[in-house]
């Protein structure tokens, strides 16, 4: 039987900081003129000039924002085994990423005031999603320094049981049986 060591237990931080930080680099770079994304999708008019059509560009990058959904969903899942503060930040870029995926494609089809309505709505997740992220890597910080005030985090790890705890909990309840039975 394989049991959880301290590795494993950093894993999941990893993927978490890995995530954010390789995605929000991809998304800023993305969106920087300099390395020119969306300038790159260009067509030809009737006269035969190359003028900018960024509505590939758009219908393309939405579905990165689609996927990165997806992937905070997931990631929400597991989090349930964390604390409230967790799932609440993920279950928040969980409707980011879709409002903005959404902004992305009404932009494509020329629908600006949906387009904007959408972005500000997924930028307002996104906000709220960071302050409580602030409020946890404050707890963690307290935490770490054993700090005399602790902030509540709601640890959800106690209602949750794991793999691990379910195989050791009925291997005791079977030694209890078999104690018994040899009475």
């Amino acid at each position: 039987m394989r049991t959880p060591s301290v590795f494993t237990s950093w894993i999941w931080s990893h993927i978490l900081i890995s995530l954010s930080g390789g995605f929000w680099g991809t998304f800023g770079g993305t969106l920087t003129p300099f390395y020119a994304a969306i300038s790159s999708y260009t067509t030809s008019d009737a006269s035969g000039a190359t003028v900018p059509d960024p509505a590939g560009f758009y219908n393309s990058f939405a579905f990165f924002l689609i996927f990165m959904g997806l992937l905070c969903f997931s990631y929400m899942i597991v989090a349930l085994r964390t604390n409230i503060l967790l799932v609440i930040i993920l279950f928040l870029f969980v409707l980011t990423f879709p409002l903005l995926a959404a902004s992305y494609f009404y932009g494509a089809d020329g629908k600006v005031a949906l387009s904007n309505n959408c972005r500000i709505a997924g930028g307002a997740c996104a906000f709220i999603a960071s302050m409580v992220a602030w409020y946890l890597w404050l707890s963690l910080l307290f935490e770490s320094v054993d700090f005399p005030i602790q902030l509540p985090v709601g640890d959800l790890s106690t209602h949750i049981k794991g793999y691990h705890e379910k195989e050791r909990a009925e291997r005791r309840a079977g030694r209890s049986a078999n104690a018994s039975n040899n009475v």
